[in-house]
């Protein structure tokens, strides 16, 4: 019996060895296996939450924007819900490592602009819709930042409806 157990023991202890050993390589090689951008590209971050439908969407929202605009890529983050986002928002800020682009419940949105946490998007927002033939007006923009600056943009998926 003693002589199972310590068997038993040892291969446990391989097996985490190995687990041990694979995560690290993983980790380290993380790198190489990402895609390198072009000396043209510029890397924009976007965290967000979502189910696997959800996020099914962004995917496809991504691949289209970055077929329109090949001198930009895309590196998407899906936290899975609100909550998630907010502890990995806060982490990405205290390292001083913000996303460009992130999904934000509204009551967050007033907390984070006092803290000067949020780009002032006003005039990016009028070059877009400048752009367009719609007005610079058009489309909910969030009004809880400080006046005078807008540092939000409504963002809506809509699924289409089933026939």
């Amino acid at each position: 019996m003693r002589i199972i157990g310590s068997i038993l023991r040892g291969a446990v202890g391989v097996i985490a060895a190995v687990i041990l050993v694979a995560s690290f390589a993983w980790f380290f090689t993380r790198p190489l296996r990402q895609e390198r951008l072009r000396a043209d590209q510029v890397q924009l971050t976007i965290l967000h939450w979502g189910d696997k439908n959800e996020d099914a969407i962004v995917a496809g929202l991504v691949a289209d924007f970055e077929r329109l605009h090949p001198d930009i890529k895309i590196i998407r983050t899906n936290v899975g819900s609100p909550a998630q986002l907010a502890t990995k928002l806060q982490t990405m800020l205290a390292a001083g490592d913000p996303p460009d682009v992130f999904y934000l419940e509204s009551e967050r949105l007033a907390d984070l602009a006092s803290k000067g946490l949020l780009a002032d998007i006003e005039a990016l927002i009028h070059a877009d819709y400048a752009n367009r033939t719609r007005s610079a007006s058009e489309g909910p923009v969030a009004s809880d930042a400080p006046a005078g600056r807008r540092v939000a943009k409504d963002f809506h998926i809509r699924r289409p409806r089933r026939a």
